[in-house]
């Protein structure tokens, strides 16, 4: 179900602890969105968040990562910048991790919108 627009927020900020995505954006207009991570509390052991940005067309249910759209090994509160670029089709989201014993960490995304002239 699609229900954020660019920009916007895409997941408000909240403890997580499982892995989880976001919802789904509709992409027609653009091929160009900043996607920002703001990561405020960490805790457990060696706790690491992983972000990876996922697209697929409206003619299929599957999703495909998107190549350089992601963010690795998050372990530091702070904010993270992913431009994505290329890649786009159809629809998009963000796909996110979260490793470690115990682990939970507190973080919202949210896009932007670029136009690239």
């Amino acid at each position: 179900m699609i229900t954020h627009k660019i920009p916007g927020e895409l997941l408000e900020s909240a403890t997580r602890t499982t892995n989880g995505s976001s919802s789904t954006l509709l992409c027609d207009d653009t091929d160009h969105i900043d996607v920002i991570v703001s990561v405020t509390a960490k805790a457990g052991t060696t706790p690491a968040l992983n972000i990876k940005a996922q697209t697929r067309e409206r003619s299929t249910d599957t999703w495909m990562d998107i190549p350089l759209g992601a963010l690795s090994e998050i372990t530091t509160d702070g904010a993270y910048y992913l431009p994505i670029d290329n890649g786009i089709l159809n629809y998009f989201k963000l796909y996110y991790t979260i490793a470690g014993a115990s682990a939970s960490f507190t973080f919202s995304i949210r896009t932007l919108k670029r136009n690239i002239f």
